[in-house]
């Protein structure tokens, strides 16, 4: 970036200090706090599903029975920690035998939790800074999800995988 700066001004300055890109796990916890934000608030439907006898994250049930929303916050699905940090994420893909070089979300027996698909977004935004990784949930919201009503949030998984797709579309420059 220095390269970037006109040198008279950089000979003026006193003390300059190199910041690298965060890493993966800084890229996660960064994308995590943001999600968690837009759950807390409301923009995003933080609800997750508590697993019982060995069902599928997510899995629905014709009936109902053998699953049940976690309420952990303030009464409306929205908790504090709706997506758990950086080792959590990594003991989680493991867990499920997420492939190490992709946590794909599509690829078949890979079970998609939000911790899951948010490390394949941390792991897609590799080359990004803070700041903009920063943006990029807020883009991805606007750019990357189908128009809802106001009184409507998005489900945390639809909207992961629209952070995903924002990544994607700010490496090519569409962002």
């Amino acid at each position: 970036m220095t390269h970037c700066v006109d040198s008279a001004f950089v000979d003026r300055v006193d003390w300059a200090v190199k910041i690298d890109l965060p890493s993966l796990e800084a890229r996660y916890e960064i994308l995590r706090s943001c999600v968690n934000e837009l759950c807390r608030v409301g923009v995003v439907n933080g609800r997750r599903q508590v697993l019982e006898d060995g069902q599928k994250e997510g899995a629905d049930t014709a009936d109902g029975v053998g699953s049940k929303t976690s309420n952990n916050g303030d009464g409306n699905g929205n908790s504090d920690m709706n997506v758990q940090g950086y080792k959590e994420a990594v003991q989680r893909a493991q867990e499920h035998n997420v492939p190490k070089t992709k946590t794909s979300t599509t690829a078949s027996g890979v079970i998609a939790t939000p911790e899951t698909m948010l490390l394949e977004c941390a792991e897609t935004a590799k080359g990004l800074s803070g700041r903009g990784l920063r943006k990029l949930p807020f883009q991805s919201h606007a750019f990357h999800l189908r128009s809802v009503h106001e009184e409507e949030n998005v489900d945390l998984l639809e909207f992961i995988g629209a952070l995903l797709n924002g990544i994607k579309s700010k490496q090519k420059g569409a962002i």
